[in-house]
């Protein structure tokens, strides 16, 4: 049995659309959550198997998304990045692109929530990957590669081995701790 159809979820997000377009920050919150809600949808099981209708819905919510990302109000900002996690197991690597641009913000505080909330759980998806491209990021050099630095040392990671390879990369990059913002 299927949840929602994929075009119903996306006719749902039209309509959250407007909240987030509200002068009021409570409601903006709430089209965060609601955003959430059907990023959990989307990666269910039992959700539409459509793939071109899961791609529109996805946009939508980046759109949406990304847009309160760069909201005023704090709150707002780190639950649209949090909002975005339930993405990550159907659209990895478009949430990756998020991570890439987001980590390079000069807010500490973004790069603190790109770092929790989706970052260390993108590892969870595929660490090969995703710490290779920090990596690559990082070697470049510049203000993108420390302020990358910055946000893969704020990390939480949920096992030892994970935590052990970041840590050992930051450590021969010459940070002494985590959270050592330059």
């Amino acid at each position: 049995m299927k949840i929602e159809s994929s075009p119903d979820v996306c006719l749902g997000l039209e309509r959250i659309s407007r909240l987030a377009r509200s002068q009021r920050p409570s409601a903006r919150l709430k089209a965060c959550d609601a955003i959430a809600v059907v990023g959990r949808r989307l990666s269910s099981k039992n959700s539409c198997q459509d793939r071109a209708a899961k791609r529109k819905c996805f946009d939508l919510a980046a759109a949406i998304l990304t847009t309160l990302m760069k909201d005023p109000i704090g709150d707002v900002r780190n639950r649209a990045v949090c909002s975005l996690n339930p993405f990550l197991k159907t659209f990895p690597d478009d949430v990756w692109s998020i991570i890439e641009k987001y980590s390079n913000s000069p807010d500490r505080e973004m790069r603190a929530a790109i770092a929790c909330c989706l970052l260390e759980h993108i590892f969870e998806e595929d660490f090969r990957k995703y710490f290779g491209k920090v990596k690559k990021i990082i070697h470049k050099g510049g203000t993108k590669g420390r302020r990358m630095l910055d946000t893969l040392d704020t990390c939480w990671y949920f096992d030892n081995e994970t935590e052990a390879k970041a840590l050992a990369y930051s450590r021969s990059m010459g940070r002494r701790r985590y959270g050592t913002y330059g």
